[in-house]
């Protein structure tokens, strides 16, 4: 059950007051609702992947049909964005930076109209486009999120790629020093996801936290692993658990250089106000406050 409070302040933020008076207004004329902008836009850029993980949540789909979105309608896009002051645009994939001119233009076009970028990556190609992501991840409300989900020893293994965690995490120290912010998002996969083809990393992740660090991420996400197919989590044993808390006692006592957010390991009450901070947790602001 969603609470009354946070329906009252998702509904008549700021962020949304004109949108739902727009909304109001059009009594549910279906041509008058679709005049109604987005709050923002998700774009898929790529299907394709360099990387081919038995763990990836979007497997059905990442390189069974490897298209490109046209770098014309990305145009378009932030065009119709840029005038109708949608908040932000999402970026997602496959890999989105191996599609060169498709991101490219992402980028240039983020920059040129300050509009907020939010990006899914998993940080292969971040060498190539630097100067690029120093300035269009600086842009407030921006957010460059790397995937890392396993240590360095067992990374191409986890990937079936012929990268390196070590380059990775140098190109990520770049951007850091230069004063652009990069999250990470870690996958914890506990022992009974090696089933599936997974490498277990929960017994690695105080090593893989400490790359970051090291890196000079500013926050690190821990997300619980899903099987691709049924979506449901994985099962955690108890010495599994116990690391988990052992974490969230450290994280607690600020342990951690960098801010580490615990996913989805505790129940919550109630959503979190998604639609409001242009979060990447929701993909449907516009009709969340439908």
């Amino acid at each position: 059950m969603i609470s009354p409070t946070f329906k009252f302040g998702a509904i008549f933020g700021s962020g949304n007051i004109s949108r739902t008076r727009e909304i109001v207004m059009s009594k549910r004329d279906p041509k008058e609702l679709s005049q109604i902008p987005p709050s923002f836009i998700v774009m898929d850029l790529t299907w394709r992947c360099n990387y081919h993980c038995n763990c990836c949540i979007d497997g059905n789909v990442v390189n069974k049909n490897p298209r490109n979105l046209e770098v014309e309608l990305i145009e378009d896009i932030f065009d119709y964005s840029k005038k109708h002051r949608v908040r932000g645009i999402m970026t997602m994939g496959g890999e989105v930076f191996l599609y060169s001119k498709g991101m490219q233009k992402t980028l240039e076009k983020s920059i040129e109209y300050e509009i907020p970028l939010k990006t899914v990556s998993n940080g292969s190609c971040l060498k190539d486009y630097l100067s690029l992501i120093l300035e269009a991840y600086k842009i407030p409300g921006s957010m460059l999120r790397i995937s890392i989900n396993s240590d360095k020893e067992h990374y191409k293994e986890q990937t079936k790629g012929n990268f390196d965690l070590e380059k990775i995490l140098e190109s990520i120290k770049v951007i850091t020093s230069q004063g652009t912010s990069v999250y990470v998002s870690t996958v914890v996969f506990p022992e009974s996801s090696r089933k599936d083809g997974t490498i277990p990393n929960i017994q690695s992740l105080q090593e893989i936290i400490k790359y970051c660090e090291e890196a000079g991420v500013k926050t690190q996400i821990l997300i619980p692993a899903r099987n691709p197919l049924t979506r449901k989590r994985y099962s955690r044993t108890d010495e599994e658990r116990e690391i988990m808390r052992d974490i969230t006692r450290k994280k607690n006592s600020r342990g951690y250089k960098l801010e580490l957010r615990i996913d989805e390991f505790t129940e919550r009450k109630f959503p979190c106000a998604q639609n409001l901070n242009f979060n990447f947790c929701c993909q449907s602001g516009f009709l969340f406050t439908l």
